[in-house]
C-alpha cells in the first residue's frame, strides 16, 4: 500500500472526530478492521508516538510521582502514609491541620 494512502487512513482513525487521538492498540484495531499492509504494526505505534497532540495532552504513563512512590515495606507497619488538611483556623487545644 502506497505511504500517502496509509498516512490518509492513520489520519482518519486516529486524528480526525472518529479517531479521537486513541493509544497505539486501539489506533490499531480501528484501522486492522478494514486495511492490512506489510509492517502495519510498526507504522502505527511509530505515528501514534509521534503524533505531537497526543505527546502534549497525555500524560507520561512510566513517571513515578509523589511521595507515595517508594519501595515496598518489608514488615507490617514499616511504613506509614498520612494525608494532612489545613491550615484551619486553630482550635482551643491549639491544633490547626487534621
Amino acid at each position: 500500500m502506497p505511504v500517502a494512502a496509509q498516512s490518509m487512513i492513520f489520519s482518519y482513525f486516529h486524528e480526525s472526530e472518529l479517531g479521537g487521538h486513541l493509544g497505539v492498540k486501539k489506533t490499531y484495531a480501528k484501522i486492522r478492521a478494514h486495511f492490512v499492509w506489510k509492517g502495519m504494526s510498526r507504522d502505527i505505534r511509530v505515528k501514534v508516538r509521534g503524533c505531537n497532540t497526543c505527546c502534549m495532552s497525555k500524560p507520561a504513563q512510566n513517571t513515578r510521582l509523589g511521595m507515595l512512590a517508594s519501595a515496598v515495606a518489608e514488615k507490617p507497619l514499616q511504613k506509614l502514609f498520612i494525608d494532612y488538611v489545613g491550615k484551619f483556623p486553630r482550635s482551643k487545644s491549639g491544633n490547626a491541620v487534621i
